[in-house]
């Protein structure tokens, strides 16, 4: 699954260095007083609804897994955590194998070789060409017949959303 890489005795993937962004510190400051109810949040997301999606024999990918609350929670027989955040690595369970790159470059891993993907909140984080660059990648290392599950804001939202990114991505 994972292509020249070594995990360390914890199951943990170096593959790529982070950018130049203090993602620890986004994190830290975003979801310090939220991370106990983001997780029974998810816990229930994953159990009640997700986990339809997702047999038990899949190969699951996160893509900008963040805090893990998603793959932490999912059951399958392989679990991929993938994120610039160093700190994803302290937050996944032991039995998610974490690769820190970016979303466009899962060099790591082999083509076609996951069942399920999974996407959070990324692409309105991302510039055109980043969001090309990922599908990319996911459509090469998922396997025929796969499922990619994308999750994205409230369409509701979507002009107020416009609005925040319009400055900083003109497109």
């Amino acid at each position: 699954m994972v292509r020249d890489v070594k995990p360390d005795s914890r199951n943990r993937i170096a593959a790529t260095p982070a950018t130049a962004l203090d993602t620890k510190e986004v994190y830290r400051r975003r979801f310090r007083d939220e991370e106990t109810f983001r997780d029974k949040m998810w816990q229930l997301l994953c159990h009640e609804y997700f986990q339809q999606f997702i047999p038990s024999t899949a190969t699951v990918l996160e893509i900008a897994a963040g805090y893990c609350e998603f793959v932490n929670n999912i059951s399958a027989s392989q679990k991929i955590a993938v994120d610039i955040n160093p700190e994803t690595s302290k937050k996944a369970n032991s039995d998610v194998r974490v690769i820190i790159t970016p979303s466009t470059d899962l060099s790591a891993l082999v083509t076609e070789s996951i069942d399920i993907i999974f996407v959070s909140n990324l692409f309105e984080h991302l510039s055109k060409e980043d969001i090309t660059r990922t599908v990319r990648e996911c459509y090469r290392v998922m396997k025929a017949g796969g499922r990619f599950l994308i999750l994205q804001p409230n369409i509701r939202c979507l002009p107020r959303l416009l609005d925040v990114l319009r400055p900083h991505y003109p497109y």
